[in-house]
């Protein structure tokens, strides 16, 4: 995710995912969200740079950079976090690296 102007990427940390029809690389998606309700924060990736659908369920996981911090100055820590539920097939975009 990159801040509004699109001139600094933010510290979010990276997702990897369980299915090999994912890209290992670096795509842009325009358009994209990010929502924070309480402790739950919901990033939307607009539209990516390759149109390819990926078949199959997924398991996500979020190692968060330990530099970001919240408004308050609370460093956000460093503990990856796994998806919580069964692997899905929600998540149709290749990319997430």
């Amino acid at each position: 995710m990159w801040n509004a102007a699109d001139t600094s990427q933010l510290p979010l940390g990276t997702v990897t995912v369980d299915n090999a029809g994912y890209s290992g690389g670096t795509l842009t998606y325009s358009g994209s969200s990010m929502v924070q309700n309480g402790a739950t924060i919901t990033i939307t990736l607009g539209t990516g740079t390759s149109s390819a659908a990926v078949t199959g369920a997924v398991s996500m996981a979020w190692a968060p950079d330990a530099t970001a911090y919240d408004p308050a100055g609370n460093s956000c820590g460093a503990t990856t976090r796994s998806e919580s539920g069964p692997a899905t097939q929600s998540s149709k975009r290749p990319g997430v690296a």
